[in-house]
């Protein structure tokens, strides 16, 4: 079977989630690697499960690289960075919010809008706890995933 880890990650996302993923791995201003798209082609069409025995290393291996032979580090490898695209886009996603909030409340603020200013400062401090929040619990995930695989 393909790491756990991975799955797990992937599993996690919803599916919108999973959907914006698509686009993001997609996309060359975040991903370079054509193999990486044809891994998450192949693995979208075992989402939310990934519960197949199609899942395993070799077969994905054979698929993604037409060979019969096996190499194990060049999996190793693309199943590494599809990892890191995952928690690289987690992160872009919660950060894209606050971005947002953020700028509006800086741009509200210059125009000395204080009717406005207080009501979204109210606004953007509970998204930014609450994104602080998240971010503090998917790293404590992602770092129980590593350590207990």
């Amino acid at each position: 079977m393909i790491n756990g880890n991975l799955l797990k990650l992937l599993s996690a996302l919803s599916e919108s989630e999973f959907r914006k993923f698509g686009k993001y791995i997609n996309s060359p201003y975040f991903n370079a690697n054509a193999k990486l798209i044809l891994l998450y082609d192949h693995l979208s069409d075992f989402y939310p499960d990934f519960d197949s025995l199609e899942l395993s290393r070799q077969n994905i291996f054979r698929k993604i690289y037409k060979e019969d032979r096996y190499v194990e580090g060049t999996m190793f490898y693309l199943i590494s960075e599809m990892e890191k695209l995952v928690c690289s886009f987690i992160s872009q996603e919660k950060i894209n919010t606050l971005s947002f909030d953020l700028a509006l409340l800086e741009d509200l603020s210059k125009k000395e809008s204080t009717v406005c200013s207080k009501r979204n400062t109210d606004h953007s401090l509970k998204a930014l706890t609450a994104v602080m929040t998240l971010i503090t619990f998917q790293i404590l995930f992602v770092r129980y995933l590593f350590f207990t695989s």
